[in-house]
Protein backbone atom coordinates (compact mmCIF):
# COMPACT_ATOMS: atom_id res chain seq x y z
CA UNK A 1 0.00 0.00 0.00
CA UNK A 2 1.34 3.64 -1.31
CA UNK A 3 2.61 5.68 2.36
CA UNK A 4 0.10 8.49 2.53
CA UNK A 5 3.15 10.41 3.74
CA UNK A 6 0.83 12.41 6.44
CA UNK A 7 1.70 13.00 10.25
CA UNK A 8 0.57 14.34 13.10
CA UNK A 9 1.82 17.57 12.69
CA UNK A 10 -0.08 18.41 9.65
CA UNK A 11 -3.19 20.76 9.49
CA UNK A 12 -6.28 19.13 10.08
CA UNK A 13 -8.69 22.38 9.82
CA UNK A 14 -8.28 25.78 9.54
CA UNK A 15 -11.15 28.37 11.13
CA UNK A 16 -11.15 32.07 11.22
CA UNK A 17 -11.22 34.28 13.80
CA UNK A 18 -12.28 37.88 13.54
CA UNK A 19 -9.44 40.25 13.32
CA UNK A 20 -8.53 43.95 14.39
CA UNK A 21 -7.93 45.40 11.23
CA UNK A 22 -10.81 43.92 9.30
CA UNK A 23 -8.74 40.90 7.97
CA UNK A 24 -9.99 38.10 9.75
CA UNK A 25 -7.49 35.22 11.19
CA UNK A 26 -7.58 31.62 9.81
CA UNK A 27 -5.65 29.31 12.86
CA UNK A 28 -3.72 26.30 11.17
CA UNK A 29 -4.88 23.28 13.68
CA UNK A 30 -3.35 19.94 13.45
CA UNK A 31 -4.26 16.74 14.39
CA UNK A 32 -2.31 16.22 16.99
CA UNK A 33 -3.62 18.96 19.62
CA UNK A 34 -6.73 17.68 18.37
CA UNK A 35 -6.18 13.98 19.65
CA UNK A 36 -4.69 15.64 22.84
CA UNK A 37 -7.87 17.19 23.54
CA UNK A 38 -10.14 14.50 22.49
CA UNK A 39 -8.03 11.97 24.74
CA UNK A 40 -8.68 14.36 27.77
CA UNK A 41 -12.21 14.86 27.45
CA UNK A 42 -13.23 11.53 27.80
CA UNK A 43 -12.07 11.85 31.36
CA UNK A 44 -12.99 15.67 32.21
CA UNK A 45 -15.67 16.55 31.84
CA UNK A 46 -15.92 12.83 30.69
CA UNK A 47 -17.91 10.80 28.21
CA UNK A 48 -19.20 7.23 27.37
CA UNK A 49 -20.68 5.18 25.10
CA UNK A 50 -24.34 5.46 26.78
CA UNK A 51 -24.38 9.18 26.43
CA UNK A 52 -26.76 10.90 23.91
CA UNK A 53 -25.04 14.12 22.71
CA UNK A 54 -26.93 17.24 20.99
CA UNK A 55 -24.90 18.07 18.28
CA UNK A 56 -26.29 22.27 17.30
CA UNK A 57 -23.20 24.39 16.35
CA UNK A 58 -22.26 25.11 12.60
CA UNK A 59 -19.30 23.42 11.75
CA UNK A 60 -17.53 26.53 11.32
CA UNK A 61 -17.57 27.33 15.03
CA UNK A 62 -14.89 24.92 16.78
CA UNK A 63 -17.51 23.16 19.77
CA UNK A 64 -17.68 21.19 16.75
CA UNK A 65 -15.34 19.20 17.48
CA UNK A 66 -17.03 18.08 21.05
CA UNK A 67 -20.21 17.82 19.42
CA UNK A 68 -19.38 15.89 16.39
CA UNK A 69 -16.01 13.65 16.50
CA UNK A 70 -15.75 13.66 20.35
CA UNK A 71 -18.81 10.78 20.27
CA UNK A 72 -17.62 8.81 17.68
CA UNK A 73 -14.36 8.21 19.71
CA UNK A 74 -16.22 6.43 22.28
CA UNK A 75 -19.01 5.23 20.30
CA UNK A 76 -21.72 7.87 21.96
CA UNK A 77 -24.82 8.33 20.02
CA UNK A 78 -25.18 11.98 18.16
CA UNK A 79 -28.28 13.69 17.95
CA UNK A 80 -28.26 16.56 15.39
CA UNK A 81 -30.29 19.86 15.43
CA UNK A 82 -31.36 21.68 12.29
CA UNK A 83 -31.09 25.34 11.96
CA UNK A 84 -34.33 26.05 12.74
CA UNK A 85 -34.11 23.92 15.85
CA UNK A 86 -31.20 25.48 17.17
CA UNK A 87 -32.71 28.79 16.83
CA UNK A 88 -35.87 28.24 18.11
CA UNK A 89 -35.95 27.52 21.96
CA UNK A 90 -39.61 25.46 21.93
CA UNK A 91 -37.99 23.37 19.04
CA UNK A 92 -34.51 23.10 20.20
CA UNK A 93 -36.44 21.29 23.85
CA UNK A 94 -38.99 19.30 21.70
CA UNK A 95 -35.47 17.75 20.19
CA UNK A 96 -33.57 16.85 23.15
CA UNK A 97 -37.11 15.59 24.76
CA UNK A 98 -38.12 13.63 22.47
CA UNK A 99 -34.55 12.29 21.71
CA UNK A 100 -33.53 11.41 25.70
CA UNK A 101 -30.37 14.09 25.04
CA UNK A 102 -28.04 13.79 28.20
CA UNK A 103 -24.82 15.57 27.45
CA UNK A 104 -25.29 19.26 25.89
CA UNK A 105 -22.33 21.25 25.06
CA UNK A 106 -23.43 24.92 24.16
CA UNK A 107 -23.01 28.80 24.81
CA UNK A 108 -24.96 31.07 27.61
CA UNK A 109 -26.90 32.73 24.52
CA UNK A 110 -28.03 28.94 23.77
CA UNK A 111 -28.77 28.04 27.36
CA UNK A 112 -31.04 30.77 27.74
CA UNK A 113 -32.84 30.22 24.52
CA UNK A 114 -34.03 26.81 25.67
CA UNK A 115 -34.27 27.65 29.55
CA UNK A 116 -36.93 30.69 27.97
CA UNK A 117 -38.68 27.84 26.21
CA UNK A 118 -39.61 26.32 29.61
CA UNK A 119 -37.32 23.17 29.26
CA UNK A 120 -37.60 21.63 32.69
CA UNK A 121 -34.06 19.97 32.73
CA UNK A 122 -32.75 16.89 33.34
CA UNK A 123 -31.43 14.98 36.42
CA UNK A 124 -28.27 13.06 34.97
CA UNK A 125 -27.81 15.76 31.56
CA UNK A 126 -24.09 16.87 31.70
CA UNK A 127 -23.92 20.67 30.62
CA UNK A 128 -20.85 22.35 29.40
CA UNK A 129 -21.59 26.22 29.16
CA UNK A 130 -18.59 27.60 26.65
CA UNK A 131 -17.92 30.11 24.21
CA UNK A 132 -18.70 33.42 26.27
CA UNK A 133 -18.30 33.99 30.39
CA UNK A 134 -20.20 31.61 31.70
CA UNK A 135 -22.90 34.26 33.49
CA UNK A 136 -23.29 33.48 37.93
CA UNK A 137 -27.30 33.97 37.37
CA UNK A 138 -27.15 31.62 34.90
CA UNK A 139 -24.98 28.97 36.57
CA UNK A 140 -27.74 29.69 39.08
CA UNK A 141 -30.31 28.36 37.23
CA UNK A 142 -28.47 25.32 35.71
CA UNK A 143 -27.14 23.75 38.76
CA UNK A 144 -30.62 22.80 39.80
CA UNK A 145 -31.49 21.54 36.47
CA UNK A 146 -28.77 19.62 35.43
CA UNK A 147 -26.52 16.53 36.62
CA UNK A 148 -23.01 18.26 35.98
CA UNK A 149 -22.53 21.63 35.21
CA UNK A 150 -19.17 22.36 33.57
CA UNK A 151 -17.79 25.66 32.62
CA UNK A 152 -15.48 25.22 29.44
CA UNK A 153 -12.74 28.26 28.54
CA UNK A 154 -10.23 28.51 25.34
CA UNK A 155 -9.03 30.00 22.50
CA UNK A 156 -9.34 28.36 19.05
CA UNK A 157 -5.80 28.94 19.01
CA UNK A 158 -5.15 26.43 21.62
CA UNK A 159 -7.86 23.99 20.26
CA UNK A 160 -11.28 24.80 21.70
CA UNK A 161 -10.43 24.22 25.03
CA UNK A 162 -7.43 25.04 27.12
CA UNK A 163 -9.26 24.68 30.76
CA UNK A 164 -12.55 23.17 32.90
CA UNK A 165 -14.59 24.12 35.99
CA UNK A 166 -16.89 21.94 37.94
CA UNK A 167 -19.30 24.62 39.06
CA UNK A 168 -20.78 23.82 42.39
CA UNK A 169 -21.87 27.01 43.33
CA UNK A 170 -22.93 30.40 41.29
CA UNK A 171 -21.15 33.23 43.31
CA UNK A 172 -19.01 36.11 41.86
CA UNK A 173 -17.19 35.25 39.01
CA UNK A 174 -16.71 31.71 37.64
CA UNK A 175 -13.85 30.03 37.40
CA UNK A 176 -12.34 28.77 34.24
CA UNK A 177 -11.34 25.76 36.37
CA UNK A 178 -7.85 24.04 35.09
CA UNK A 179 -5.87 23.03 32.54
CA UNK A 180 -6.77 20.44 30.21
CA UNK A 181 -4.78 17.13 29.54
CA UNK A 182 -1.21 18.09 28.77
CA UNK A 183 -1.86 22.00 29.30
CA UNK A 184 -0.22 24.76 31.29
CA UNK A 185 -1.22 28.57 32.23
CA UNK A 186 0.71 31.04 32.82
CA UNK A 187 -0.56 33.97 34.21
CA UNK A 188 2.28 37.31 33.66
CA UNK A 189 2.84 40.71 34.04
CA UNK A 190 3.76 42.91 31.22
CA UNK A 191 7.37 42.54 31.72
CA UNK A 192 6.06 38.69 31.32
CA UNK A 193 7.06 37.80 34.56
CA UNK A 194 4.91 35.30 36.59
CA UNK A 195 2.57 36.68 39.19
CA UNK A 196 1.96 35.10 41.88
CA UNK A 197 -1.26 33.62 43.62
CA UNK A 198 -4.36 36.60 43.76
CA UNK A 199 -2.60 39.32 41.45
CA UNK A 200 -4.30 39.73 37.97
CA UNK A 201 -2.22 39.62 34.98
CA UNK A 202 -2.63 38.27 31.45
CA UNK A 203 -2.67 34.59 30.80
CA UNK A 204 -0.25 32.57 28.08
CA UNK A 205 -1.20 29.28 27.32
CA UNK A 206 1.72 26.57 26.84
CA UNK A 207 1.46 22.69 26.15
CA UNK A 208 0.00 20.03 23.45
CA UNK A 209 -2.81 22.09 22.49
CA UNK A 210 -1.45 24.94 21.21
CA UNK A 211 -1.37 25.11 17.35
CA UNK A 212 0.48 26.07 14.19
CA UNK A 213 -0.30 29.44 13.94
CA UNK A 214 -1.96 31.64 11.43
CA UNK A 215 -2.48 30.76 7.94
CA UNK A 216 0.08 33.06 6.02
CA UNK A 217 0.06 35.60 8.60
CA UNK A 218 3.96 34.89 10.15
CA UNK A 219 4.18 38.42 11.63
CA UNK A 220 0.83 37.67 12.93
CA UNK A 221 1.66 34.39 14.43
CA UNK A 222 5.01 35.61 15.84
CA UNK A 223 3.09 38.17 17.56
CA UNK A 224 0.83 35.83 19.73
CA UNK A 225 2.56 32.11 19.68
CA UNK A 226 5.60 33.59 21.38
CA UNK A 227 8.58 31.78 22.74
CA UNK A 228 8.04 29.63 25.98
CA UNK A 229 10.16 31.36 28.71
CA UNK A 230 10.86 27.88 30.00
CA UNK A 231 13.67 27.82 27.03
CA UNK A 232 11.80 24.26 25.83
CA UNK A 233 11.60 25.65 22.18
CA UNK A 234 8.37 25.00 22.59
CA UNK A 235 6.01 28.18 21.91
CA UNK A 236 3.24 29.97 24.34
CA UNK A 237 -0.24 32.00 22.97
CA UNK A 238 -0.68 35.09 24.48
CA UNK A 239 -4.36 34.91 24.53
CA UNK A 240 -5.31 38.83 25.69
CA UNK A 241 -7.36 37.61 28.48
CA UNK A 242 -6.75 39.11 32.31
CA UNK A 243 -7.03 36.00 34.90
CA UNK A 244 -5.35 35.18 38.17
CA UNK A 245 -4.83 32.43 40.21
CA UNK A 246 -6.68 31.06 43.43
CA UNK A 247 -5.49 29.45 46.39
CA UNK A 248 -7.05 26.02 45.47
CA UNK A 249 -5.41 25.82 42.35
CA UNK A 250 -7.83 27.17 39.80
CA UNK A 251 -7.82 29.86 37.70
CA UNK A 252 -10.21 33.17 37.35
CA UNK A 253 -10.64 34.92 33.97
CA UNK A 254 -11.27 38.43 34.58
CA UNK A 255 -12.03 39.75 30.97
CA UNK A 256 -9.98 41.62 28.24
CA UNK A 257 -6.60 43.17 28.36
CA UNK A 258 -7.99 45.15 24.76
CA UNK A 259 -11.72 45.57 23.65
CA UNK A 260 -12.59 42.22 21.87
CA UNK A 261 -15.57 41.03 22.84
CA UNK A 262 -17.98 37.64 22.08
CA UNK A 263 -21.75 37.62 21.28
CA UNK A 264 -22.99 33.90 21.14
CA UNK A 265 -19.32 32.32 21.56
CA UNK A 266 -18.27 34.45 18.15
CA UNK A 267 -15.00 36.53 19.08
CA UNK A 268 -15.73 39.90 17.86
CA UNK A 269 -12.96 42.69 17.10
CA UNK A 270 -14.29 46.37 17.72
CA UNK A 271 -11.15 47.45 15.77
CA UNK A 272 -12.77 45.18 13.05
CA UNK A 273 -15.98 46.79 13.25
CA UNK A 274 -14.80 50.12 13.56
CA UNK A 275 -12.77 49.81 10.20
CA UNK A 276 -14.89 47.84 8.13
CA UNK A 277 -18.67 48.65 8.94
CA UNK A 278 -18.93 51.87 10.26
CA UNK A 279 -20.75 53.83 7.63
CA UNK A 280 -23.20 50.92 7.53
CA UNK A 281 -23.60 50.54 11.45
CA UNK A 282 -24.66 54.07 11.04
CA UNK A 283 -27.52 53.53 8.39
CA UNK A 284 -28.30 50.23 10.86
CA UNK A 285 -28.58 52.72 14.11
CA UNK A 286 -30.42 55.04 12.62
CA UNK A 287 -33.17 53.16 10.89
CA UNK A 288 -33.49 51.46 14.43
CA UNK A 289 -33.48 55.39 16.17
CA UNK A 290 -36.16 55.93 14.09
CA UNK A 291 -38.00 52.62 14.77
CA UNK A 292 -37.71 53.83 18.45
CA UNK A 293 -38.79 57.56 17.39
CA UNK A 294 -42.05 56.02 16.36
CA UNK A 295 -42.35 53.53 19.27
CA UNK A 296 -41.77 50.30 17.31
CA UNK A 297 -40.40 47.75 19.36
CA UNK A 298 -37.58 45.97 18.29
CA UNK A 299 -35.49 43.16 20.69
CA UNK A 300 -32.02 43.33 18.44
CA UNK A 301 -29.23 45.71 17.51
CA UNK A 302 -27.14 44.77 13.78
CA UNK A 303 -23.74 44.89 13.22
CA UNK A 304 -24.07 43.73 9.66
CA UNK A 305 -22.57 45.27 6.51
CA UNK A 306 -25.55 46.11 4.60
CA UNK A 307 -25.29 48.49 1.58
CA UNK A 308 -27.87 51.39 1.66
CA UNK A 309 -30.88 51.65 1.87
CA UNK A 310 -31.22 49.13 5.05
CA UNK A 311 -34.55 48.40 5.81
CA UNK A 312 -35.74 48.16 9.55
CA UNK A 313 -36.24 44.26 8.83
CA UNK A 314 -32.79 44.56 8.16
CA UNK A 315 -31.74 46.03 10.88
CA UNK A 316 -32.27 42.82 13.32
CA UNK A 317 -29.86 40.70 13.62
CA UNK A 318 -26.72 39.84 15.80
CA UNK A 319 -26.69 41.11 19.22
CA UNK A 320 -29.86 39.52 20.79
CA UNK A 321 -30.13 41.90 23.86
CA UNK A 322 -33.42 39.69 25.05
CA UNK A 323 -34.49 42.97 26.65
CA UNK A 324 -37.68 45.59 25.41
CA UNK A 325 -35.75 48.43 26.34
CA UNK A 326 -33.33 48.85 23.00
CA UNK A 327 -35.31 51.78 22.48
CA UNK A 328 -34.18 53.45 24.84
CA UNK A 329 -30.52 52.03 24.94
CA UNK A 330 -30.52 53.55 21.42
CA UNK A 331 -31.85 57.00 22.39
CA UNK A 332 -29.45 57.02 25.45
CA UNK A 333 -26.45 56.05 22.64
CA UNK A 334 -24.08 53.41 21.36
CA UNK A 335 -22.34 54.53 23.91
CA UNK A 336 -24.63 52.62 26.30
CA UNK A 337 -25.66 50.01 24.17
CA UNK A 338 -22.23 48.61 23.80
CA UNK A 339 -22.04 48.96 27.89
CA UNK A 340 -25.18 46.64 27.90
CA UNK A 341 -23.42 44.47 25.53
CA UNK A 342 -20.53 44.07 27.24
CA UNK A 343 -22.78 43.42 30.54
CA UNK A 344 -24.35 40.44 28.96
CA UNK A 345 -21.54 39.21 27.87
CA UNK A 346 -19.26 39.81 31.18
CA UNK A 347 -16.62 41.15 28.91
CA UNK A 348 -14.70 44.76 30.06
CA UNK A 349 -16.57 47.83 28.92
CA UNK A 350 -14.37 50.10 26.39
CA UNK A 351 -13.92 53.63 27.60
CA UNK A 352 -15.72 56.13 25.13
CA UNK A 353 -12.24 57.99 24.35
CA UNK A 354 -10.88 54.32 23.10
CA UNK A 355 -13.98 53.98 20.33
CA UNK A 356 -13.79 57.03 18.33
CA UNK A 357 -16.96 56.57 16.48
CA UNK A 358 -18.95 56.87 19.90
CA UNK A 359 -19.24 60.62 19.09
CA UNK A 360 -21.43 59.57 15.87
CA UNK A 361 -24.24 58.03 18.24
CA UNK A 362 -24.09 60.19 21.74
CA UNK A 363 -23.77 63.68 20.09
Amino acid sequence: MPSHGGDAGNVAYVIYTSGSTGRPKGVRVPHRTVVNLLTGLRTVPGIDAQRRVLAVTTLSFDIAVSEVILPLTVGACIVVADKTQAMQGDRLRELIESEEVDFVDATPSTWRILIDAGWPGRRDLLAICTGEPLPADLARQLLPMVGELWNGYGPTETTVWSSFHRVLRAEGVIPIGRPVINTQFHVLDPQGQPLPVGVTGELYIGGAGVTLGYLHRPELTDERFVPAHDGSGARWYRTGDLGRWRADGVLECLGRADHQVKVRGYRIELGEIESVHVRDFLRVAAQMRKAAERGTRYRRLAIHHYHPPVSLGEATGLLDFRRPQIERLIEQGYQDALRHVCSECGCIVPAASDLPYVRYFTA
